[in-house]
């Protein structure tokens, strides 16, 4: 081998090494995702759009025991432990990232120009970045496209197809949402039908009764008269609901709702409604068509 061979193959192996160790300094977290045939895929996403992505940690084999165990210990009547439910905090306790993870992702981060806050997430399992799609594409080793909606072409997002992360990373990532995976078809109509619409002349903003029906394709079926149908809706801690309250919503979303009202209430309504027990009462009566319904309202914890 005369010497220009040689150089030529120490060049070779020289570049065949440092590929190889590229690829073993990056470890892919998810590979290629079957892409939905929902979406339509478009150009490369501008480099300075923002994107929204959700880092999630991993969680020690212990955690993820501990959790199950106590799952099914306040589950069994048969366990000391039936009943005696964990608090947020003794979950969010058990299943947050140690400082330490949380703290080296966010000292990465920041080293590749991503500006914070970084916000913790579900019960501390999750870090939510905000970034450029150019930040993104360096920090993840990928490429992001637009892709919009078959049926929804005004709903779009932005997509790659795969993605990974250094090798350093390995044991503090599990995943990142918003990267791989699409929104349902479910998702996207009901942000579709979240927008201004205009229904018999009139503009109705955001989830009507009547938005809920058609989205859960209930438009054309109402209660059979005599039937005996009923539901109820329980209210805890002294929430109740209002009446005038509920004529009022009936009136602006439901007009087919004004002048009636629960058949049956029980318990003490208390001197001032609870706005998540108005708006339960008011929303099952709009969806249902005005199933016959019963009302139940405790101040304490537990319905019994």
């Amino acid at each position: 081998m005369n010497l220009r061979q040689s150089f030529t193959f120490g060049v070779f192996l020289l570049l065949a090494c440092t590929i190889a160790f590229t690829k073993a300094s990056r470890i892919e977290l998810e590979s290629k995702a079957k892409t939905s045939t929902e979406y339509t895929k478009l150009e490369r996403a501008p480099a300075t759009a923002p994107l929204e992505l959700s880092f999630a940690f991993t969680m020690p084999e212990k955690a993820i025991k501990a959790l199950q165990r106590t799952l099914l210990e306040v589950s069994d009547p048969l366990s000391k432990q039936y009943g005696q439910y964990l608090t947020v905090d003794q979950v969010t306790k058990l299943l947050s990232a140690s400082s330490s993870k949380v703290e080296q992702l966010s000292n990465y981060l920041t080293n590749q120009g991503v500006k914070g806050p970084f916000e913790l997430g579900l019960h501390g399992m999750v870090m939510n970045v905000a970034m450029s799609v150019e930040q993104a594409e360096t920090i993840l080793g990928t490429q992001f496209y637009e892709y919009c909606h078959s049926s929804y072409d005004r709903y779009c997002l932005y997509r790659a197809e795969r993605y990974s992360v250094e090798t350093s990373l390995a044991n503090t990532i599990d995943f990142i949402g918003g990267v791989v995976h699409f929104p349902s078809l479910e998702y996207a109509r009901a942000k579709k039908t979240s927008e201004p619409q205009s229904v018999d002349g009139n503009w109705q903003i955001g989830w009507t009764p009547r938005a809920l029906r058609d989205l859960f394709n209930m438009s054309n079926a109402s209660p059979k008269k005599g039937s005996g149908n009923r539901q109820g809706v329980a209210s805890f801690l002294g929430q109740y609901y209002d009446e005038p309250d509920l004529q009022e919503f009936f009136t602006l979303f439901y007009q087919g709702g004004i002048g009636h009202s629960p058949s049956k209430v029980i318990g003490d309504q208390g001197i001032l409604p609870g706005v998540e027990a108005n708006l339960d009462v008011q929303y099952i009566m709009g969806t249902s068509d005005l199933v016959d319904t019963w009302v139940y309202s405790n101040a304490g914890m537990f319905f019994i």
